[in-house]
């Protein structure tokens, strides 16, 4: 039986998505503080921002191609995600906020998936609703990363930034959940002055073989 057991739990990792270490800046030192930390980062500010966004969505062996138009108020702190198939198919449009999600309209394979929207919504309050955290949090790590930990709701959230103070991971713990969110390869847009934006965010909760990847293809603020 133990034989089976460790069976089983080695074909679950051979099929579950991997996730590829992350390359971090080397040759600088971060020294900034909570505060200085938070105004560099868009997730921190109150703006309105339209993203399009090429997406790979991967469940177990699974790979499913998505493109998406997400809506992201800052201030009021909420999100919402209108996701298209290959050909064009609006296949769901979901608005989220940190306490609730409110599914507008979805294909009737979706609509009728136990525990749909309340995935979705579960991932993006992590990749793009993250937890706030004071201007004199405390602050660990050395050489080219600094950490900040917040804890609220019954959960652990780990913020990691490298030498450039730019947001590079955010993981949490919480009972058997086990995930975190990647921001890489940051670059400025020409129509956006003051902040960087990840090119790449990467969602990934192993605990469901579940890995999402988003390609930023245009970005814009509402006035």
């Amino acid at each position: 039986m133990r034989c089976l057991w460790l069976f089983f739990v080695l074909m679950l990792s051979a099929c579950a998505p991997s996730l590829a270490p992350q390359q971090l800046p080397t040759g600088c030192q971060g020294d900034f503080s909570a505060g200085e930390l938070q105004s560099r980062q868009w997730l921190q500010q109150e703006d309105v921002w339209r993203l399009r966004q090429g997406a790979l969505l991967e469940i177990g062996m699974k790979k499913i191609p998505l493109e998406g138009f997400l809506r992201l108020d800052l201030k009021q702190r909420t999100a919402r995600l209108v996701a298209l198939n290959e050909i064009g198919l609006v296949l769901f449009d979901l608005q989220v906020s940190p306490e609730s999600s409110q599914l507008m309209r979805a294909i009737p394979q979706l609509e009728k998936r136990e525990g749909f929207t309340n995935g979705i919504a579960v991932s993006l309050r992590r990749m793009f609703l993250p937890p706030a955290f004071s201007d004199n949090a405390e602050i660990k790590g050395a050489d080219n990363l600094q950490e900040i930990s917040v804890t609220g709701g019954g959960a652990q959230s780990e913020f990691r930034f490298d030498c450039h103070g730019d947001l590079r991971e955010l993981t949490g713990t919480n009972g058997d959940q086990n995930w975190r969110v990647r921001y890489n390869d940051y670059g400025v847009h020409d129509n956006i002055p003051g902040f960087s934006l990840p090119e790449e965010t990467i969602y990934y909760d192993r605990s469901h073989a579940l890995k999402l990847t988003l390609w930023l293809r245009e970005a814009r603020q509402e006035p």
